[in-house]
């Protein structure tokens, strides 16, 4: 696995320079049909990390957001054993390998579809704060395993730092060329919480009846998976998430969570599980862990 680690940083970083190439520069997006908007950043990473992740694990399925986006996505579903499962969040045109047969898969059927263990990529994280260019935008790589993230990349394009967690073994952060600094929580009891939240999403009511009854220090806005990244670093208590997410928005952040000893459960309690049928979440909340119950 560590040799896969490595590899994957490099990925990061070569996705995260044509990130920045198109950061530095003035361009234009396009809506999507959910509405979030879509860059050429965006697809130019895609791209990079899909073909690593193709060359590197050519026997494990690839979930990537902007794939969609792609008028085809070629993908072997008989044997010999898939190299891709690309698909984003509308229907999808797959191409069968020796087949030429174009066929429609719905996002409720992706499920179907996926093995055991399957990668989860955000190509870029926080579209919108990336056009706003506050640098609160991230590349998310996963990896899932009988439905647990149990490897996350989240790597920052504009402040040079990447995250990374492999559940059970090991989280640590490092600026680009320099020495990696570990990461690990000590579950404790704080007096207040401080409470991260989105920047660009959000439901203010929800989240308000849920703190309401707990004493909150400070509130914190950021932009994309940095906010699991924020908890890990001990920089916050509390994620809750009451907007919709996808599986690819939380994979990643929720494996390096986990693996400096935090957690992401569902309102009821019960863990945060990937692979379910339309890849969407529902809402959860991610923490350390704490003598309190939550929520």
């Amino acid at each position: 696995m560590q040799d896969i680690i490595s590899k994957l940083v490099e990925v990061c970083w070569q996705a995260a320079d044509a990130i920045m190439a198109c950061y530095d520069d003035d361009f234009n997006y396009t809506p999507k049909k959910d509405g979030s908007p879509l860059t050429k950043a965006d697809l130019a990473s895609h791209h990079i990390i899909v073909k690593a992740l193709s060359a590197l694990t050519p026997n494990i399925k690839i979930i990537s957001e902007e794939s969609s986006q792609l008028i085809r996505t070629k993908v072997i579903i008989n044997p010999p054993i898939s190299t891709s499962l690309i698909a984003g969040s509308t229907n999808l045109r797959i191409s069968l390998e020796g087949e030429g047969v174009l066929s429609d898969l719905k996002p409720e059927q992706l499920h179907d579809e996926l093995d055991n263990e399957f990668w989860l990529v955000d190509p870029l994280d926080g579209t919108k704060e990336f056009i706003k260019k506050n640098g609160e935008f991230t590349i998310n790589i996963a990896l899932v395993r009988e439905q647990n993230p149990i490897l996350g990349l989240v790597c920052c394009p504009a402040f040079n730092e990447i995250y990374i967690g492999h559940v059970g073994h090991v989280c640590y952060k490092q600026k680009r060329h320099s020495e990696q600094i570990t990461l690990k929580l000590e579950p404790h009891q704080p007096e207040e919480y401080i409470v991260i939240g989105s920047r660009s999403h959000g439901n203010q009511k929800e989240m308000g009846d849920f703190l309401k009854d707990k004493k909150v220090k400070e509130f914190l806005t950021v932009g994309s998976s940095l906010k699991f990244c924020r908890i890990a670093e001990g920089k916050a208590h509390l994620y809750p998430r009451f907007g919709r997410t996808m599986e690819w928005d939380t994979a990643a952040g929720h494996a390096v969570l986990m693996s400096a000893g935090g957690e992401v459960k569902e309102l009821d309690g019960k863990p945060l599980y990937y692979g379910k049928a339309r890849l969407e979440n529902p809402h959860f909340l991610a923490s350390f862990k704490c003598a309190e119950s939550f929520p």
